[in-house]
């Protein structure tokens, strides 16, 4: 990769709002940290949703802000204003900053308002364009035969929209990144050698940050992730009850936010199901000390309902935690070593795998060996160097 003549321009307008972090907003943080040292960076974003680019990365002089107003209007009922809201912004952006042949512009997400405003501004600009499509929602038919539970006619409405804007991607589209081999199967055979499978990564020096720090165990099993039903939380609560049975004193830590009335409508559950005390909710919580937490707990649990990759089961597993997953097909080959894996629609049995594990007073890490290997294999240093190579290789591909 020539340093000289290009940029790695960033359209992040679909970042987590402060006090959130999303998977596709901590890919985009975490290439824009490490990148910045072999090629300049720009940042394109929100004002609004600045602090959560500036409160996770120390900016210097290979990194470029630039903010844009944020879209005053209800964006679920004007996703087209939405769209030219943003376009007439980074038309203006574009034009200051000569954006040419050379620049990478890479968009975080798969959102029509990031989508369309590229789909126009290529006419104009010959960029090479690197989307983002980190999760293809489910088809309807799918979602009631495998009972992921999400809401039909919301997920219907999803599936279309999704699909129909990944139509332009692939029209426009010049590099695609997802996070799992297998969502190649998306893409006509031709875009192949023009996607790069990232899978994420984790921040091995918040990890050993905060290793050597004494630390007693608080929790019995920790949960991190958003509060949104594709992370299984729902369903978990129904299972724990069952483990409560047979551990009465056992305590689960709830990392992670959402919707407020999602939030509400999880705590409700909780106190229906007369478990709330032993369920801890912790709230947003980030960087080291996220890592002190998870080094508090005996276990990890991972029963997102619908995946391709799972991040923060990686970063329990670089941590030393043995972790409980949902048997998901695409997160086989993922993680191999240091899990537990059932079906977690089977509530029962999964819940008899739990109460075992917890029962037994015997600590079950990982070996030191299995800890090395998944640190090397997800340090983000190197998950982006095999970013920064993909990207070398543009223009000698067939």
């Amino acid at each position: 990769m020539d340093t000289e003549k290009r940029r790695f321009i960033l359209v992040a307008l679909s970042f987590s709002e402060p006090g959130t972090m999303g998977g596709s907003t901590k890919i985009a943080i975490e290439t824009v940290r490490h990148l910045s040292e072999h090629i300049p960076v720009v940042v394109i974003i929100p004002a609004s949703k600045l602090p959560t680019l500036t409160e996770n990365i120390s900016l210097n002089d290979r990194i470029t802000v630039h903010t844009t107003a944020p879209y005053q209007r209800n964006a679920h009922l004007h996703p087209f204003g939405e769209a030219f809201f943003y376009l007439k912004q980074l038309r203006k952006l574009f034009a200051e900053l000569n954006v040419s042949a050379s620049d990478f512009v890479f968009t975080s997400s798969d959102w029509l308002y990031e989508a369309l405003p590229m789909f126009v501004l290529k006419k104009k600009h010959p960029f090479i364009w690197i989307t983002s499509n980190f999760l293809f929602v489910p088809t309807p038919l799918e979602n009631l035969v495998k009972r992921y539970t999400f809401p039909f006619f919301l997920y219907i409405l999803a599936y279309i929209y999704q699909r129909s804007i990944f139509h332009l991607i692939k029209w426009r589209g010049d590099l695609f990144v997802i996070t799992n081999d297998c969502d190649r199967k998306y893409f006509p055979k031709k875009c192949h050698p023009r996607i790069f499978a990232f899978y994420g990564g984790v921040n091995i020096e918040q990890i050993e940050a905060v290793e050597h720090e004494s630390a007693g165990i608080k929790y019995d099993l920790m949960f991190c992730s958003r509060l949104h039903q594709q992370k299984g939380l729902d369903q978990f609560l129904d299972i724990w009850r069952l483990v409560i049975e047979k551990c009465p004193r056992a305590k689960l830590a709830i990392i992670g936010n959402g919707a407020p009335q999602y939030e509400r409508y999880l705590h409700r559950k909780a106190e229906r199901l007369g478990i709330s005390r032993n369920v801890e909710w912790l709230g947003y919580v980030n960087n080291e000390a996220k890592y002190r937490l998870y080094r508090a707990s005996r276990f990890f649990v991972h029963p997102t309902v619908y995946d391709n990759n799972g991040m923060v089961a990686a970063e329990a597993l670089c941590t030393g935690l043995w972790t409980i997953m949902n048997d998901l097909p695409n997160l086989r080959d993922v993680y191999t070593d240091g899990c537990t894996k059932s079906d977690f629609s089977d509530r029962a049995a999964t819940a008899r795998i739990i109460a075992d594990l917890l029962s037994n007073p015997a600590p079950r890490g990982l070996s030191k060996d299995i800890v090395l290997r998944y640190r090397k294999h997800w340090d983000w240093k190197n998950r982006v160097r095999l970013f920064k190579d993909f990207l070398g290789g543009v223009g000698k591909q067939p």
